[in-house]
């Protein structure tokens, strides 16, 4: 879908700033900058969507709003006008300016939403660019509190900790099996040296137990010698 963006007159169309969604969209056409001095025949001043000429001091706007003539042959009643209290002075080409602006503002407030289901309505194109010059309103009251959301994602685990102070000394444990016997069988043995001399006699040993009586032996027969 494409938008045709246009402004009203007296107004521009800045499509930089609508690129970079910089409000407003739509600036006041600088008139008295861009007639080259064709528009007022002496002073222009810029309004917004429009202008309006001045004259100098001894000079008479005519009715055409734009050319300044002499007024040294006396004051018309136009002038004569501005200087009674209460009364105003303008032309046909003001006065129909001034008619124009407050229908383009009627315009504009009717464009506005009535209530808050307006809001979420579609915008058309006319309805984008007389809301370029809207101003925020104050913010409302803070709504109630919603339900909670559902669980995150877990956390990446954190950073270890300060390792604590040692703890007390536990009881000794029950002793393990003993290891097989060690391979002694690289160990090259020696030689066996000689015999050494003979030690020292040691010492009497205690007295044995009496033997058993043996048996009675047979009657001896001969002479008996003498002693």
């Amino acid at each position: 879908m494409t938008f045709l963006c246009t402004c009203y007159p007296g107004y521009r169309y800045d499509r930089e700033r609508h690129r970079n969604k910089v409000k407003p969209y739509c600036l006041d056409i600088d008139e008295c900058a861009t007639s080259n001095e064709t528009l007022c025949s002496q002073i222009c001043i810029n309004t917004l969507g429009s202008y309006r000429c001045e004259c100098r001091e001894g000079y008479i706007r005519e009715e055409d709003g734009r050319t300044c003539t002499k007024g040294d042959k006396g004051h018309d009643e136009k002038v004569e006008n501005v200087l009674k209290a209460g009364t105003c002075c303008a032309t046909c080409k003001e006065f129909h300016q001034m008619k124009q602006m407050v229908l383009q503002l009627k315009q504009k407030i009717a464009l506005l939403p009535n209530n808050a289901a307006d809001l979420g309505k579609h915008v058309t194109v006319d309805k984008l660019l007389a809301s370029n010059t809207y101003l925020p309103g104050p913010p409302g009251q803070p709504g109630g509190q919603g339900p909670p959301g559902s669980p995150g994602p877990k956390g990446s685990p954190g950073f270890p900790g300060v390792p604590g102070p040692p703890g007390q000394p536990g009881p000794r444990g029950s002793m393990g099996p003993i290891g097989p016997s060690p391979d002694l069988s690289h160990i090259k043995q020696g030689r066996r040296g000689p015999v050494g001399p003979p030690g020292a006699p040691g010492r009497d040993g205690s007295k044995g137990e009496r033997g058993a009586p043996g048996p009675k032996g047979s009657p001896v027969s001969g002479i008996i010698c003498p002693i």
